[in-house]
C-alpha cells in the first residue's frame, strides 16, 4: 500500500462566526483554503485508519444487520507506536517517520486505508465535503492560545457549542458504518474469515450464560439483563449467516431477526 503523506500545515485566518460547521469538514491533503474560524480545542496529531483481520464488530444502522471491520487509529506521534522524529534533512520527507512502523503492523496483518482514498459521497455526513477519511480544523489551544489543527475523521462533525467551552462533536454513526460496509465491498479490507462469527457469536453467548448465575440480583433485573443479552446473541448470529461480501449488497439484504435495540 502506498504510504500516505502527512497533510500540510494550513495558513490560519481570524476567527469569526461559523454558520455551516459541517463545511469546515475540508479534506487533509487537498484543502487549499484555511476554515472560516479556528475552534476552542487542543490540537492534536494525524492518524491513519487500518484494520486487523481478527478485529470485527456488529453493525447497529445498517438495514441488515452484518458484521463490519472494526477501524482503528494509528496516530503518527514521534515516539509512539514506532513512529521516530525525522532529521533535519528529512525535513521534505514526513513519511520517513512511520513508514517503518506502518510496515511492521502490515507484516503482522493489519491493512491501512489511504487517507487519499475518496470516501463515497453517500458515506458522508451531510453538508461535509467530498475528500478521504482525515479532515483538519483550525483550532486554538484553550490552554495556551496557541494556533494549530485539530484532526479527525469525516464523520466527526463539529457541532454548536456554548462560548469559552471546548469545541463539542458529534459522530455520524450511520454514515460511517455504511462506509466500513463499503470497504469491504469494494475490495480496500477483505471479508470476515468464517471463525470470526463463531468467535465472536460465543463470546457473547459466554455473557448470557453468566447473567443467568451472577449472584445478588433481584428476579426482575436478572430477567432485564438476561432478555438484553440474548438480543445481543441473536444479533450477532444474524450477523455472522449475514457476512459482507466483496462485490455484495448486504445493505439490501433482508433484515435479520434480533437486532439489539438502540
Amino acid at each position: 500500500m502506498p504510504i500516505p503523506q502527512l497533510p500540510q500545515k494550513q495558513a490560519h485566518k481570524p476567527s469569526e462566526a461559523v454558520q455551516d460547521l459541517a463545511a469546515m469538514m475540508t479534506p487533509t491533503k487537498f484543502s487549499q483554503v484555511a476554515a472560516t474560524a479556528a475552534l476552542r480545542i487542543r490540537p492534536n496529531r494525524p492518524f491513519l485508519l487500518r484494520h486487523h483481520p481478527a478485529a470485527w464488530r456488529v453493525s447497529t444502522t445498517l438495514k441488515a444487520v452484518t458484521l463490519l471491520p472494526d477501524v482503528t487509529m494509528h496516530v503518527l506521534e514521534p515516539g509512539v507506536n514506532g513512529v521516530r522524529t525525522l532529521d533535519k534533512h528529512e525535513a521534505d520527507q514526513p513519511e520517513r517517520a512511520y513508514e517503518q512502523s506502518v510496515f511492521k503492523s502490515e507484516r503482522d496483518g493489519w491493512t491501512y486505508l489511504s487517507a487519499r482514498q475518496p470516501v463515497p459521497a453517500e458515506c458522508l455526513p451531510a453538508g461535509v465535503p467530498a475528500g478521504g477519511y482525515l479532515r483538519d480544523l483550525d483550532c486554538l489551544d484553550p490552554r495556551t492560545s496557541a494556533k494549530g489543527s485539530r484532526y479527525v475523521e469525516a464523520w466527526m462533525v463539529p457541532t454548536a457549542t456554548l462560548p469559552n467551552e471546548d469545541q463539542e462533536f458529534k459522530f455520524d454513526l450511520a454514515s460511517y458504518e455504511k462506509w466500513l460496509l463499503w470497504l469491504v465491498e469494494s475490495g480496500l479490507i477483505m471479508p470476515p474469515m468464517p471463525q470470526i462469527g463463531l468467535r465472536l457469536t460465543a463470546r457473547v453467548r459466554a455473557h448470557l450464560d453468566r447473567a443467568h448465575t451472577v449472584p445478588n440480583l433481584s428476579p426482575e433485573v436478572r430477567q432485564a439483563r438476561i432478555k438484553a443479552r440474548q438480543a445481543i446473541v441473536e444479533a450477532h448470529e444474524a450477523a455472522s449467516a449475514n457476512p459482507p461480501a466483496i462485490g455484495g449488497n448486504t445493505e439490501a439484504a433482508p433484515k435479520k431477526a434480533g437486532r439489539p435495540r438502540k
